[in-house]
């Protein structure tokens, strides 16, 4: 039996032998070393001890070995260069492996980018449609220098930072998720609260003005206003005080109390409740989709700040907040809540109440999360640059000032050209006024079902009060003919707006509803006019009881071919009537308090304008019983006190509005649930010309109405419609002639006129200071004298002390008038007019003489003599004794005053001063005076001869007269300017 193989070393199973492997696992092939085998050893290695073995049993022993072990070394060949070829696979296999791996995370890192800038793209996209640039853009672009982008769109998305997103790489180029714009909703859409963790308290602070700013920008200027409740007085919106400069309440005075953040919340619920109804109305959901239906902002967007929530909010402003939070966003009020989780909230306030309606940004300056973005983080931007926020501030409030109220179209308001004057007033009258959304602005003026009488307008200069007057009448001129409305209307401004409504030189068409249209602001010509109405009103009052009526509609109804129009009464600026504690204000006061309560049954109506009701005394004690016959209360943009003075108590309206044209409407006495907002048509005056002379020709030219203007003198053109009326007046059969004074201070333009006849005290003294006005007395005084005789039949002696030798001009045109008729015309002039008076006085004398004896024949052919002294104050020396004569001027003056109206010369002189003329006339013959025309003179004088307790204020194109000799009482006059040569 063989023996067992053994593993010696550097034997066959050693560690050199073929068995051996080298590190790594691969088989050793150690060189083969030659057999020998020493003397004695068997083939196997042991001794010699089986000499016996047969040599050919050896042979076969040693030659299976010998195959056997070839057999090994071929397996071990072949074992070894199989595993060369697994090992060379392997390393081939693992370096395509890394390669494929390589790659595939190449392409993967691709795709990777690929989708990311795509993301990127996409938000990029829809960022810039949703936040247009100035909503989202960084502040150091340069498009932020330029206006291209102000007012593009209010946004509804607003950047509030950067995104921060998870895996995403900072270096890859473009794809920077620092550029990634993190947007959060807010006009139309949502409210905000801002929240610091820590001891980060700067970054909500500094997050309003980004707010603010971008939202500010984005939104057309004029149309986002800022309010501010600011409990802790930081002055966080301290640098858009530029905005205040626009005047349209884009950045409200700061909040700091409980009781002011109260009020403002009052008045954002009723803005909110009115865009709600607006927004129902034509079936849209928010202020945006309203805007672009009707193609009219009805309100302005609002971003209310509340700093250090709930610091200085009690339980009532807590209300006020949740439900601006749940429903104001949509309506165009939006919050922006700086929520302090330390604050100390009041009792029955709880901030998560509040907080759980808003889009929560909580955290720090160096990251934020928001409720709006989940599962990203936020990095805030960094506050804008105080420059750039005053820079922006100011380009909105110079747009703001620039900016107006949509136009509408006055025309598109007016009836159809055949449907003109197609309304009866039987019940009342309508005037439409302009639109609210696509709504028209109706204003209904009715006695009764509902009682809508009267209407109180307010607004402060230059809002478009004028204008909406003007849409006012004429809307109701192109509904009703003249025979359903008549308009007496006093403008106590200026008189520039109702001028346009009579006729002017070379136009002669006005509004023919107008009766009455008092300009420039004549307090005594505005009382005239309310006792006009206040005669009318009792008029028609005992008409309609006789009648069995107790309103205007009914006793149209029994009475239907009878022509009683409605009277409307409009006063703009009324409170100048009533503001002075005097007579006419006293006066005005109880007739419109009687016209506002009474007036409506038989057809009047009142419309009162003002810029200011505030503050005037005289109507403290008649405030209620007035105005509160208003239901209609309209209000353009004003103060908040005159706001409530005009809407009522509590309705500051009318101080929110933006535009000159918006207005605030109320037909509920100012009830401010009642509020509506819209905008006054624009009346061209092009267009309301052209609607004047249309219903002028309609109406068949009517004469024109009476106008009085309180700066001016009366037309000389009126003279010969004047002298007709005087005329016309008189009995039958009286031969007096009148010589005309002027028009009166009263609807009724009949003529002031004195009669000169042959009785005592027909003289006529004109005292004062005003030249002109004398001039146009003493030129209507010769054209009426000279027109009422036969040509020739008169003579007029004319005692220019005025003009020096050479006479006035004025004096001229005097001579002119009276010569045009062929009467006799004498002039003296400067030192000549005591020789005159004294001439005259011998005329005097001799008629006397011969008029003693009766001669009817010498009567017919003596001529009446008018004697004009013309400034006899400026008269020298009239007092002095001329030997030659025998007397002085003034003896002859005095022979005028005392004995001419009984021989037909009669004296009409103007003196400067009651003292000059009581010292020319004697004391002791100015009683003989009759007549008497105050113009300018002082209140001493008028008192002089009229009594102690008359009041006078002397006044330009202003005169007073008084008839004593008949008893008459004192009538204002406002005479005629001088007439032009020739009558």
């Amino acid at each position: 039996m063989m023996p067992p193989r053994t593993n010696q070393a550097g034997g066959p199973g050693g560690p050199g032998g073929p068995g051996t492997r080298r590190a790594g696992g691969r088989r050793s092939k150690a060189p083969r070393e030659p057999r020998t085998r020493p003397p004695g050893d068997s083939p196997l290695g042991e001794p010699d001890q089986a000499a016996e073995v047969l040599p050919d049993e050896e042979r076969q022993i040693r030659t299976t070995f010998l195959r056997l072990r070839g057999t090994v070394d071929a397996v071990l060949a072949a074992a070894d260069a199989g595993r060369s070829a697994a090992t060379g696979a392997y390393d081939i296999a693992e370096r395509d492996a890394a390669r494929r791996t390589h790659r595939a995370i190449q392409s993967a890192g691709a795709d990777a980018e690929a989708a990311y800038v795509r993301a990127r793209d996409t938000l990029l996209d829809r960022a810039g449609r949703v936040a247009p640039f100035a909503a989202a853009a960084d502040w150091n672009d340069v498009g932020w220098r330029s206006d291209d982008w102000l007012g593009s769109n209010p946004a509804r998305y607003i950047r509030i930072g950067s995104l921060s997103v998870p895996g995403a790489s900072p270096s890859s180029g473009n794809a920077n998720p620092e550029h990634l714009p993190a947007l959060v909703p807010l006009l139309d859409v949502a409210s905000i609260g801002l929240i610091a963790e820590g001891d980060d308290k700067d970054w909500p602070l500094q997050t309003i003005n980004t707010l603010l700013l971008r939202a500010l920008a984005s939104a057309p200027p004029g149309r986002l206003e800022i309010v501010t409740y600011d409990p802790r007085i930081r002055g966080v919106t301290s640098p858009f005080a530029a905005l205040r400069k626009a005047g349209n309440d884009l950045l409200a005075d700061p909040l700091a109390t409980p009781n002011e953040l109260l009020s403002r919340l009052t008045l954002l619920r009723s803005a909110v409740m009115r865009v709600a109804e607006l927004a129902g109305a034509h079936g849209v959901p928010d202020l945006a989709a309203l805007t672009e239906a009707t193609g009219v902002q009805p309100e302005p967007y609002r971003l209310l700040v509340i700093c250090d929530y709930p610091y200085g909010v009690d339980s009532r402003a807590q209300t006020e907040l949740i439900r601006l939070a749940e429903g104001g966003p949509r309506r165009g009020v939006s919050l922006i809540v700086h929520h302090d989780p330390r604050a100390d909230a009041d009792d029955g306030v709880n901030a998560q109440d509040l907080l759980r309606h808003l889009n929560i940004a909580r955290g720090r300056n160096s990251a934020i999360t928001v409720s709006a973005l989940p599962a990203v983080t936020v990095r805030p931007d960094q506050p804008p640059p105080r420059e750039l926020i005053e820079n922006v501030s100011a380009r909105v409030a110079e747009g703001a000032r620039r900016g107006a109220a949509p136009v509408v179209d006055f025309q598109a308001l007016l009836p159809e050209r055949d449907k003109i004057w197609t309304e009866d007033a039987i019940r009342g009258m309508t005037a439409k006024i302009g639109r609210a959304g696509l709504d028209t602005v109706e204003l209904e003026l009715r006695g009764s079902d509902p009682s809508l009488p009267n209407v109180l307008i307010g607004g402060a200069s230059g809002q478009g009060k004028s204008n909406l007057l003007l849409v006012l009448l004429h809307s109701i001129a192109a509904s009703y003919s003249p025979d359903e409305v008549a308009m007496y209307l006093l403008d106590f401004k200026d008189g520039l707006e109702f001028d346009r409504l009579g006729p002017r030189p070379g136009r002669p068409w006005h509004l023919p509803h107008a009766r009455v249209l008092g300009l420039e602001g004549d307090r005594a010509f505005g009382l005239a006019t309310l006792r006009h109405l206040d005669n009318e009103f009792r008029r028609r009052a005992e008409q309609f009881r006789l009648a069995g009526a107790n309103d205007l509609a009914t006793y149209r109804t029994l009475r239907p071919t009878e022509t009683v129009p409605r009277l409307l009464l409009v006063i703009d600026e009324f409170q100048v009537l009533v503001a002075e504690d005097d007579d006419i204000a006293r006066a005005s006061i109880v007739i419109l308090e009687t016209l506002a309560r009474r007036g409506r049954a038989v057809g009047v109506h009142l419309v009162l304008a003002s810029q200011t009701l505030s503050g005037i005394e005289t109507l403290v004690t008649k405030e209620r019983s007035i105005f509160g016959q208003f239901p209609w209360r309209l209000s353009l943009k004003t103060e908040a006190s005159e706001s409530e003075a005009v809407l009522g108590r509590q309705n500051t309206e009318a101080a929110q509005l933006r535009f000159r044209g918006e207005i605030v409407f109320n037909r509920e006495y100012g009830d401010p649930t009642h509020n509506r907002r819209g905008v006054v048509a624009y009346a061209d005056e092009h267009v309301l010309d052209d609607l004047r002379h249309e219903l002028w020709e309609k109406a068949g030219r009517p004469a024109a109405p009476r106008v009085f203007y309180a700066a001016r003198p009366s037309d000389p053109n009126l003279l010969t419609q004047a002298l007709q009326r005087v005329l016309s007046d008189a009995p039958p059969g009286d031969d007096t002639k009148f010589a005309l004074l002027g028009l009166p201070v009263d609807v009724d333009p009949a003529p002031v006129a004195f009669g000169l006849t042959a009785d005592p005290g027909r003289t006529l003294a004109v005292v004062g200071d005003g030249r002109d006005d004398a001039f146009g007395t003493l030129g209507a005084v010769v054209w009426s004298l000279a027109a009422q005789h036969v040509r020739g039949g008169a003579e007029f002696v004319l005692l220019d002390a005025v003009g020096g030798d050479a006479g006035s001009p004025e004096t001229a045109l005097l001579a002119e008038a009276a010569g045009a008729y062929d009467h006799g015309v004498t002039v003296h002039t400067a030192g000549s007019v005591g020789a005159g008076l004294a001439e005259l006085a011998s005329i005097v004398d001799e008629r006397i003489a011969v008029g003693g004896k009766h001669s009817a024949g010498l009567l017919a052919e003596r001529r009446p003599i008018y004697v004009l002294g013309i400034g006899l104050h400026r008269a020298a020396r009239l007092d002095l004794y001329d030997d030659d004569q025998g007397g002085a001027p003034t003896d002859a003056l005095r022979t005028l005053v005392r004995e001419g109206p009984l021989v037909d010369v009669h004296l009409i002189g103007w003196w400067n001063s009651l003292r000059v003329f009581s010292e020319h006339v004697g004391y002791e013959f100015a009683p003989l005076v009759g007549g008497y025309v105050f113009l300018r003179a002082p209140e001493a004088d008028v008192q002089g001869v009229l009594g102690p307790y008359l009041r006078y204020q002397p006044q330009m194109h202003r005169g007073l007269f008084c008839d004593l000799s008949h008893g008459g009482r004192p009538v204002p006059v406002v005479p005629f300017g001088l007439p032009a040569g020739g009558g």
